[in-house]
């Protein structure tokens, strides 16, 4: 099976519109997959784990072997696994999901869709948790 990628651009247009003017607010890195009282509030693994018809159970639900199923995971690079492995981590932004999603695009060959400038993994990361830390601050 070959990477998904439109999978993955799915759920990450998802989550733009999540966090867009008007969106539902639905997208939360922080958790798999919780009900709210607009819906199924989920991490960019559970939109994917979800939308490809993975039953929450409302109690528990580890999204993360479901969506690198679905995505087709076993097909990527090494480096293309850890850059998906790591785009499970809570402390992710939208722009550290199109950055990683670039660097698994750059190792499969295929184009970058956000810019694709940052293609240093430990950067990504670094820059992520940066912008979380200084988000907490500021609440």
């Amino acid at each position: 099976m070959a990477f998904n990628m439109q999978l993955l651009d799915d759920a990450i247009d998802w989550a733009e519109s999540q966090q867009a003017p008007g969106g539902d607010g639905l997208w939360s890195q922080e958790i798999w997959a919780g009900k709210t009282d607009c819906g199924t509030a989920c991490c960019i693994a559970g939109r994917i784990a979800l939308s490809t018809g993975h039953a929450f159970d409302d109690i528990y639900f580890d999204a993360q072997p479901a969506a690198e199923l679905e995505l087709g995971a076993e097909s990527l690079p090494d480096l293309g696994k850890e850059a998906l492995s790591r785009m499970w981590e809570p402390d992710n932004d939208l722009l550290a999901l199109q950055e990683y999603r670039d660097y698994i695009a750059a190792k499969l060959g295929l184009p970058p869709r956000f810019g694709g400038g940052n293609l240093d993994l430990e950067r990504i990361e670094e820059d992520a948790y940066d912008r979380h830390d200084n988000e907490e601050e500021m609440v």
